[in-house]
């Protein structure tokens, strides 16, 4: 996920960006690359590799000229902490409390490691399983070593997100931007939470946006369910 401020010249931008941006295996998206990674990296051709590009690659030329068509200047965007904002396993966050986690990536069952931290929701239903107590976290080492990039190499990640998020508007508008691109329709059985999310803030200051290829938007007639909940909660 992302978060910007509301701006019609960032949309724009975007749009001008996908107009021209066409992504293939051995370059990535409009031939940006895959810095500060060798390769490819999983769901590249996706949302995920479309915005690291739009976001980061600021020497690349399909990005430099969107930005300028659009008026607008190069922002500077910043990565969070895995660990806290996109938790994916124990691996990659040595010495981290489960209590510290902000957001959950995709599984959500306990695996063969005792010691991942879930959801809690899931936590709840599995109380009765052995588990370690966390050790308190480390501050000598950092939450997530490497995880975080400039768009050409690995930088510290960004850790004042709270002071950021004071800075907004109280009674501003946001929205909850989702993408998706690939040969399968999209499935969002998380779709009902979000949208309970985004009215816990007021029946209005929060949209959901889906952003998807127009080949794309044709194939969820074949997902009749997805379809009936996009248009149900006005996605």
């Amino acid at each position: 996920f992302f978060a910007v401020k509301p701006s019609r010249g960032l949309l724009q931008a975007a749009l001008l960006f996908a107009k021209h941006a066409k992504y293939s295996s051995p370059s990535g998206w409009a031939d940006c690359g895959y810095a500060p990674k060798e390769g490819a990296y999983a769901d590249v051709e996706c949302g995920v590799g479309f915005f690291h590009a739009f976001f980061y690659k600021r020497s690349c030329e399909p990005v430099r000229i969107a930005f300028e068509e659009a008026g607008l200047k190069r922002l500077a965007a910043v990565q969070l902490d895995m660990c806290e904002w996109n938790y994916q396993g124990k691996d990659s966050c040595q010495n981290w409390n489960c209590s510290n986690v902000r957001a959950r990536h995709l599984r959500n069952e306990p695996g063969s490691d005792n010691q991942g931290c879930l959801k809690q929701t899931v936590e709840k239903k599995h109380r009765s399983r052995k588990q370690k107590p966390w050790p308190p976290e480390d501050k000598r080492h950092p939450r997530c070593s490497g995880c975080c990039n400039d768009g050409e190499e690995k930088v510290p990640c960004f850790e004042e997100v709270d002071e950021c998020a004071a800075q907004g508007p109280v009674n501003g508008r946001y929205a909850f931007v989702l993408s998706h691109s690939g040969k399968e329709p999209p499935r969002m059985p998380w779709i009902r939470w979000m949208q309970k999310q985004a009215k816990s803030h007021g029946p209005h200051a929060t949209d959901i946006i889906l952003v998807m290829w127009k080949e794309d938007i044709a194939k969820m007639k074949l997902y009749d369910k997805t379809k009936r909940e996009v248009a149900e909660l006005n996605v």
